[in-house]
């Protein structure tokens, strides 16, 4: 047959599932902790990749823009070039019949061509230098990218809390079951 629960009994018993809940709770609050650290640990390195692969990207594609556009401005000058020799050469053939003097007529064309060759130049130097800024900016937004993630530091179990918590939750149990005190006997004033 059972014995019958004690104040005792009953105190020690709810003591202990007292114990084990702080326990568990801590447990689990430690390992929402951790999951929570690793998560913004993951997070923190996509953003930093996307961050560094957005910079490729962004730099590859001003790369390729500036050696299109370099391409193309030499292009220009030769083309420039080309034209002044076609000139010289029907100049030549003209000068020989019209008494033209040759020498005044390739100055001409050749200071048009240095103008020519200048500009473009000018143009091209103008472009790699917005080109080496954009280089720039494309590095300064990266680098904000990766610093603006700055998630709140992760909060771990407090193991002072939970003795705390238990240590209430026991001084409660205790003056639940303790068995009350037979009062003191009162003096008597007369005596």
């Amino acid at each position: 047959m059972c014995e019958p629960v004690t104040a005792t009994t009953a105190m020690y018993a709810t003591l202990a599932a007292s114990a084990l809940s702080a326990g568990v709770s801590y447990y689990a609050s430690e390992k929402q902790a951790d999951a929570q650290s690793k998560y913004q640990k993951e997070m923190r390195e996509q953003n930093i990749e996307a961050s560094l692969d957005a910079y490729r990207f962004n730099t590859t594609q001003e790369t390729t823009r500036m050696i299109q556009e370099d391409t193309a401005g030499n292009q220009e000058i030769q083309k420039s070039s080309l034209r002044r020799r076609e000139a010289a050469g029907r100049a030549l053939a003209s000068s020989e019949s019209a008494g033209v003097n040759l020498e005044a007529l390739m100055g001409d064309f050749l200071r048009q061509e240095g103008d020519f060759s200048s500009s473009i130049q000018q143009q091209m130097d103008w472009k790699k230098q917005q080109s080496s800024a954009s280089m720039k900016g494309y590095a300064a937004q990266a680098k904000n990218q990766i610093a603006s993630y700055n998630p709140a530091p992760v909060q771990g179990p407090s193991l002072a809390g939970a003795v705390a918590g238990f240590g209430t939750s026991a001084l409660g149990t205790y003056f639940q079951y303790k068995p009350p005190k037979a009062d003191a006997p009162q003096k008597s004033k007369g005596g």
